[in-house]
C-alpha cells in the first residue's frame, strides 16, 4: 500500500512532535548524505519529507535500515535531525508557502514552513533534500515564492 501524499498546507496549525531522519552511508570514504526527514505532527503522525521530482510529503514510518553492498552503501536511519529542524519541535506551524523555480519547472521544488520562532525552507536540489532558514538569496537563488497559507 502506497503511504497517502500529503499538501504542505495539512501541517498548518500543528505541532512538531518529533523529528527522525536517515541518510547514505558511503563505506569507502565514511560520508553520510541527508536522504529523507520524517517530521512527526501532533494529529497526523510522521510524515516523510524527500524528493522525487519535486518535494513530496507522505505519511508513514521510517524504514528500516539496510545494506547495499552493490553501491557499497548502507541506508541508516536515526534521531540524527538536521540541528535547524529539531530545534523547532514543540513549535506551531503558523504558515506554509510553496516555493516555485524562476526557469518554471513542472513542479514545485520546496516548501516553507513558519513556526513560531522560525522560517525554514525545505527543497529538492537536484534530488537532494536541502534545509535551511528562508529568506536567504545566496543559498536559495533561483527560488521564488509561489503563494502561502497562515493562521
Amino acid at each position: 500500500m502506497d503511504p497517502r501524499e500529503l499538501q504542505p498546507a495539512e501541517l498548518l496549525g500543528r505541532v512538531l512532535i518529533d523529528v527522525d531522519s536517515s541518510w547514505l552511508l558511503d563505506h569507502s570514504t565514511g560520508v553520510r548524505e541527508l536522504m529523507d526527514v520524517w517530521l512527526t505532527f501532533e494529529g497526523l503522525g510522521q510524515i516523510r519529507v524527500h524528493t522525487l521530482s519535486g518535494l513530496r510529503l507522505h505519511l508513514g514510518p521510517p524504514p528500516d535500515a539496510f545494506d547495499m553492498p552493490d553501491l557499497e552503501c548502507s541506508y541508516e536511519r536515526g534521531h540524527l535531525a538536521p540541528a535547524l529542524v529539531g530545534e523547532l519541535v514543540g513549535h506551531r506551524v503558523i504558515g506554509v508557502g510553496l516555493l516555485a523555480e524562476l526557469a518554471g519547472e513542472p513542479f514545485p521544488p520546496g516548501m516553507v514552513l513558519e513556526f513560531e520562532s522560525a522560517v525554514l525552507a525545505f527543497v529538492d536540489r537536484g534530488d537532494d533534500l536541502a534545509i535551511g532558514p528562508w529568506p536567504d538569496p545566496d543559498r536559495w537563488r533561483g527560488l521564488s515564492w509561489a503563494g502561502d497559507v497562515r493562521l
